[in-house]
């Protein structure tokens, strides 16, 4: 039986750092057959220079952004350049163990997706002796209730299927690709965790507090308005940035469902969430093809 050709993702903007490193780690995978995609987001250090180095790499296909388009433009763009029938995404700074694609391969069967754990490590690459499963709930399903404000997928970690992608684009500027991605997963079949480390994952000191979030009890529910009320605190500087991506992204899919003309099903129906000096409600959905 022939295999499936993977293509792997990798934007990168002034990666000059820890480019190579995560180039070579993907390029000693044991899977093929395989093809590294490689987008320049007009970087300003060395990087293009690092890239020239790989040019003539028949694996390799590299595209170079007069100027600077964003992260999610950037993977898109690079995504759309893929020729495989299974996607995986890599950032510029990781380091990817050398099974990670065969074992990905082997774990998706019939699933849009999967993702894997991730071991995290300082900039130095020294092991912080924490995997994200420490910091998160891993997940296995379709219910999307709640996953925008408690990320399980990391891009990085995941591999997904060629009509999945097809189904995510194009990807809208306001939301991350890995978050839009996974998203659409829900939407057409749900996602797939594989319980092992295949990615050392860098930390750096300014996205720390963003990156390492502590995995939270759960909670009690409390309040009924059509369904179940929670509360949730969230602090100071993730709760800005999920209040930006859960407006973003609720405003995008109400716009796609609506010009589609889907249903939408709304369960669970409202999460009430505290920020210091505000107060917002965004209905916590479970959103699925058909009507309830």
């Amino acid at each position: 039986m022939e295999k499936s050709l993977v293509s792997v993702v990798l934007g990168v903007y002034n990666g000059e750092k820890y480019l190579t490193e995560q180039i070579d780690s993907i390029l000693r995978q044991t899977y093929r057959p395989l093809e590294l995609i490689i987008s320049d987001d007009a970087s300003t250090d060395k990087t293009r220079q690092i890239l020239k180095q790989y040019e003539s790499n028949p694996l390799i296909r590299i595209y170079y952004q007069e100027k600077n388009i964003g992260i999610t433009k950037n993977f898109a763009f690079a995504a759309e350049k893929a020729k495989g029938d299974l996607i995986a995404f890599s950032d510029h700074d990781d380091i990817w163990m050398e099974n990670k694609i065969q074992k990905l391969v082997n774990a998706i069967n019939d699933s849009p997706l999967v993702y894997s754990d991730s071991l995290l490590m300082d900039e130095n690459g020294m092991s912080l002796d924490k995997k994200l499963s420490d910091l998160k709930k891993m997940y296995s399903g379709d219910d999307s209730r709640g996953y925008i404000l408690s990320t399980c997928v990391w891009g990085h970690g995941m591999l997904i299927t060629r009509k999945l992608l097809e189904k995510s684009l194009p990807m809208p500027d306001e939301i991350h690709h890995d978050i839009w991605i996974a998203f659409q997963a829900f939407l057409h079949g749900g996602i797939k965790y594989l319980d092992e480390v295949l990615t050392h994952y860098r930390q750096h000191t300014y996205s720390t507090s963003k990156t390492l979030p502590q995995k939270q009890p759960a909670r009690k529910k409390k309040g009924t308005i059509r369904g179940v009320q929670e509360k949730i605190s969230l602090d100071k500087t993730d709760a800005a940035i999920r209040t930006a991506t859960v407006s973003a992204f609720l405003s995008k899919t109400c716009k796609i469902i609506f010009t589609e003309r889907k249903r939408l099903c709304i369960s669970a129906c409202v999460i009430h969430v505290e920020i210091p000096g505000t107060t917002i409600y965004v209905f916590k959905k479970r959103f699925c093809q058909s009507p309830c």
